[in-house]
């Protein structure tokens, strides 16, 4: 029998992007990949050398780590750029590391999903 998990991972992840999700261009470099990004929002708590807790928003963009196959290295990167358009508005989110060391997380532990950390950094 085949692994459970993985099948389990794999069709909530086709279903979040048949139900859920947007058209969306992931930009690096000269590099542009057309696929589906679905929208949510997360808050990480930071405490600074000094005992100050920081509290970091972001808007995540969870998208198939197949979508990125192309890419090299495959995984998100800061920096990299998303962009989604509105109606006539393009807003372009950054990648960023939202804990200062990651910019995205490993949905499902199986690299079926992403959860992409970005900022807003423009419209258009």
């Amino acid at each position: 029998m085949g692994d459970l998990l993985q099948s389990g991972v794999s069709w909530l992840a086709d279903r979040l992007s048949e139900s859920a999700s947007q058209a969306v261009v992931v930009r690096r470099g000269a590099v542009d990949v057309d696929t589906q990004g679905t929208l949510s929002s997360s808050q990480i708590q930071l405490e600074t050398a000094g005992g100050t807790v920081l509290t970091v928003e972001s808007a995540d963009w969870t998208i198939a780590a197949t979508a990125l196959a192309t890419l090299s290295p495959t995984e998100p990167q800061a920096g990299d750029f998303i962009d989604w358009e509105v109606g006539a508005v393009t807003r372009t989110y950054q990648v960023f590391p939202a804990d200062g060391e990651h910019c995205y997380q490993d949905l499902g532990g199986r690299t079926v999903l992403f959860a992409v950390h970005t900022k807003m950094v423009s419209t258009s």
